[in-house]
């Protein structure tokens, strides 16, 4: 995906997201491993985040990762190590549809 299409795509579109976020990791705050993190979208306590992991930490964990977090509980439910950022839609997409359902979910109880 061309950087320049993403203003073309609804505003809540993965793909737009996901570009947002990665911008914004550039600037994150790293914790004490060098770890940045940025929220992509977060429906009720189902978050979706972009992390950069450093690759002197490790050869073996993808230099983006998706997680899906709960927030309420602060555990990880899912994750993807993405090598680019189509991997990383692509996670992306399925944990913001999973958010999406935990949460109606969590409304209804």
């Amino acid at each position: 995906m061309n950087p320049d299409d993403v203003h073309k795509l609804p505003l809540d579109h993965p793909a737009r997201l996901l570009m947002i976020a990665h911008k914004r990791l550039s600037s994150a705050h790293p914790i004490s491993n060098g770890t940045k993190s940025v929220v992509v979208a977060a429906y009720g306590d189902y978050v979706v985040r972009l992390m950069n992991v450093p690759t002197m930490t490790t050869n073996v964990v993808s230099p983006l990762w998706v997680d899906l977090h709960d927030a309420f509980n602060d555990r990880s439910l899912d994750g993807a190590g993405c090598n680019d950022l189509l991997e990383a839609i692509t996670a992306v997409e399925d944990f913001l549809a999973e958010a999406k359902i935990r949460n109606a979910e969590a409304s209804q109880t």
